[in-house]
């Protein structure tokens, strides 16, 4: 796998067609889901560039790095994803001794308690409604 490339194959899963034969693309939820169980656990900036890629190879407008980073956070408070491994981000490769970070990779989770399927497919209303004890309109 090339460095900093989603791996081999996992942006193919994700498109679809219709029972007229037109092309569908997956909500990001769905497709962070699917990625996540083709390749069992990867990092956040290599699922963001699938899903990327898959939204632009179908013509629609990708989500930017900002709005799926908030994404994923909703995902990680409802408990669908979870750290899995930690890496050393290569360029604080020395600065880790002295207080760096460390790259977070993520793996798909079962929490009990919520209704999964519509948790992929709109986490924040699902936060509302679980988390926070209000519903969104």
């Amino acid at each position: 796998m090339a460095k900093g490339m989603y791996k081999e194959g996992a942006v193919e899963m994700f498109g679809g067609t219709d029972i007229y034969g037109n092309v569908r693309v997956k909500g990001t939820g769905e497709q962070i889901r699917d990625y996540l169980m083709m390749v069992g656990s990867d990092f956040p900036m290599n699922i963001w560039r699938a899903v990327k890629a898959q939204d632009e190879k179908y013509g629609y407008q990708p989500p930017t790095w900002e709005s799926f980073r908030n994404y994923f956070n909703r995902l990680k408070q409802l408990e669908l994803v979870v750290e899995t491994e930690v890496a050393l981000a290569p360029s604080t490769a020395t600065k880790v001794q002295s207080g760096g970070y460390e790259k977070l990779a993520y793996r798909l989770n079962t929490p009990s308690g919520i209704d999964i399927e519509a948790a992929w497919k709109n986490p924040q209303a699902m936060c509302y409604r679980v988390l926070w004890g209000r519903a969104r309109l």
